[in-house]
This record gives C-alpha cells, sequence and structure tokens, in this order.
C-alpha cells in the first residue's frame, strides 16, 4: 500500500471518530448539578452486622441491638415518677373473711363397707372417698358394685 493511502485513510479515520463526540449534545448545567441536601449513602446487612457507607462509615455488629445490655447489668424496673420514692411503711389491709361455701347439691354418699371392699378389691386404682377407680381409658368411673 502506498504512502499516499496510509495518509488518506488515516485522515478519514481521524475525521469519523471526531464526529461522534462534536455530534453529541450538550447537557443542560441544571442536570449535571447535585443538591447540597442529598446524602448519598449505601448499608449493606449480612450475618457480621450491617456496614453503612457515605460521609461516615460505620459498622453495627449483628447481636447489639438498641435495647441490648451487656451480661451482668442490673434490671431497670418501672416505676412511675408521680409515685416517688418508695415507702417505708405500708399499712395492713383489711381482709374481710371468705364466705361460707354454698351447701352441696349432692346426695350424701353412704359409706357401706361391704360395697367399699368389694370396689378395692376388683379395682387397684380405687378411691374411696370419690367412689370412683381410674379404668383402662384413662377416665375415672363410678364404682358399682353388686352389694349396693
Amino acid at each position: 500500500m502506498p504512502a499516499s493511502y496510509k495518509a488518506v485513510l488515516g485522515s478519514l479515520l481521524g475525521a469519523a471518530l471526531s464526529l461522534p463526540a462534536a455530534a453529541a449534545p450538550l447537557l443542560p448545567a441544571a442536570a449535571t448539578m447535585r443538591n447540597p441536601l442529598v446524602i448519598e449513602a449505601q448499608v449493606q446487612c449480612d450475618s457480621r452486622g450491617c456496614f453503612g457507607f457515605g460521609p461516615q462509615q460505620w459498622h453495627r455488629r449483628s447481636y447489639v441491638q438498641p435495647n441490648y445490655k451487656p451480661p451482668g447489668t442490673p434490671p431497670i424496673y418501672y416505676q412511675p415518677r408521680d409515685a416517688g420514692p418508695p415507702r417505708l411503711y405500708y399499712p395492713q389491709q383489711l381482709v374481710k373473711p371468705a364466705p361460707a361455701p354454698a351447701p352441696s347439691a349432692r346426695a350424701p354418699v353412704s359409706r357401706d363397707t361391704r360395697h367399699i371392699e368389694w370396689c378395692s378389691n376388683r379395682y387397684r386404682s380405687y378411691d374411696p372417698s370419690t367412689n370412683s377407680y381410674l379404668s383402662f381409658r384413662g377416665v375415672y368411673v363410678e364404682c358399682r358394685s353388686p352389694r349396693t
């Protein structure tokens, strides 16, 4: 290839490469300006904790929470501000006696010794005070003997 061809191709290539830069529209100045009140920050959290990137970088471990207290810190119990300091003396409260229990509507259980002996011999879990035994189904059943 002669040198003249190389010169012509080089000048054409240089002109072609310079055209798109010159033909590109200029961006308005307002679009490239940034608002000074906007702070671009980025936070990434993983199993180790959270990392903050921006004007001020920071790191918070995953187990540190706002309500975290290190071991050995005494508990802080709630006490209303209006109550003031705890009193040294508390007056004894008057306690009313409990009302008498209402009479039972059930008929009294007869204490037939032959019946109690028969149920005790027949069922190992028999309870004479309730006249019941624990069945194989796990339910308490009233004992009915032939002597009742």
